[in-house]
């Protein structure tokens, strides 16, 4: 049977049981909004404090030029930082792994800093930056920059050491070794590094236009907390989750294609 028709033929399957398997879960989130609504409705609660899903939709629609505006920029900010604090975990972490010294140097700094509440460090980053984009993009470089630094390592130094000898029988130079192994074998730990990143991403992009931006929907959520329209926070809220699960599963996805064909090609040189 070819490949493209066995995959196929396992696709439709694995389908069917992703979404039997999520039946439970989705019957249990509408059970729950529908007992919010009814407690709302039924005056149970107060809307400024915990308003209706039908109430928050509203708002979403009433607000959605709002919303969409200052959601662009917030995902321009996750997107920028999580490149920028990936890229640098990254070359921190050939640093560490190729160099002793290097690992004594960096490796405290970059542990001290993420034992640092970003909280309290971000009124620093806007000194440094000035209020806006450039001092949120810094926190959200440096909030994913670890994970990513970390997973590099480990991915790194859990290399199969028979691969390194069979390449250095055939006198690699190290450049050949990095592209042809390291990279390969490490790839999932470095992906699964840059799915932490990307979650984090988000929150630090957050914490920065809490603490000093014009636009975004970190600033949209203090704006409708300063008038108490908490419908409005709440779909702000929404919005932040939607972008994040959405850039969590595009780095999901985008990993799990690289490593699927990565292990395709090696399948392809064995057989």
């Amino acid at each position: 049977m070819p490949k493209q028709t066995r995959l196929r033929a396992t696709g439709s399957p694995r389908l069917l049981r992703a979404v039997k398997g999520n039946i439970p879960a989705v019957l249990f989130y509408a059970a729950l909004i529908v007992a919010w609504e009814i407690a709302y409705l039924a005056g149970a609660v107060r809307a400024f404090i915990l308003p209706g899903p039908s109430l928050i939709w509203q708002s979403m629609v009433d607000n959605w030029e709002t919303l969409l505006s200052n959601g662009i920029v917030t995902a321009r900010e996750i997107l920028l930082g999580f490149v920028v604090g990936s890229l640098l975990g990254f070359v921190l972490a050939l640093g560490i792994f190729y160099s002793k010294m290097l690992r004594k140097i960096i490796y405290p700094g970059a542990v001290f800093l993420q034992t640092v509440p970003k909280v309290a460090l971000a009124p620093l980053f806007i000194i440094w930056f000035g209020v806006g984009e450039n001092a949120i993009v810094a926190i959200t470089a440096l909030i994913c920059l670890f994970p990513v630094l970390v997973n590099t390592v480990v991915g790194f130094e859990g290399v199969d050491v028979n691969l390194l000898e069979m390449m250095h029988s055939v006198s690699a130079n190290g450049w050949q070794k990095f592209r042809m192994i390291y990279v390969p074998a490490s790839l999932p730990s470095i992906v699964a590094g840059l799915e932490v990143g990307m979650s984090l991403a988000v929150v630090g992009a957050i914490v920065g236009e809490f603490v000093g931006a014009r636009a975004g929907l970190g600033y949209q959520i203090l704006m409708a907390n300063s008038r108490i329209a908490t419908d409005e926070v709440f779909a702000a809220i929404i919005l932040i989750s939607v972008l994040g699960m959405i850039f969590y599963f595009g780095i999901r996805v985008l990993g799990r294609m690289m490593v699927g064909t990565r292990a395709n090609n090696r399948s392809l040189r064995e057989s």
